[in-house]
């Protein structure tokens, strides 16, 4: 099955340096992300992804484990990471630079 994010339908390639990331399991933070994306259509998201274009830099732990199977360093989302959503933060600064 090919990993694709929900929001901007990113796929994931062998060749890619994306990561893509889980709903969480916890349905109060599933529908949080399910807000700040715009994605309230999806209702079954145990199989969906989001890229780790909509996540800040801060939202990320690198694992740098020599002895990992994985070769290249594995992003992972430290705890309660939310979503970015670009739109609503281009609106903001807008709003803010308009003011």
């Amino acid at each position: 099955m090919v990993k694709r994010c929900v929001v901007c339908l990113k796929q994931d390639t062998r060749s890619a340096t994306s990561s893509f990331h889980r709903f969480l399991v916890d349905k109060n933070l599933q529908q949080l992300w399910l807000t700040i994306l715009n994605r309230l259509d999806l209702t079954y998201v145990s199989n969906h992804r989001v890229c780790d274009s909509h996540f800040d830099s801060s939202s990320f732990k690198i694992n740098k484990n020599k002895n990992m199977l994985i070769t290249k360093n594995s992003k992972r989302l430290k705890r309660g990471a939310l979503p970015m959503n670009l739109a609503l933060l281009l609106n903001l600064r807008s709003q803010h630079v308009l003011s």
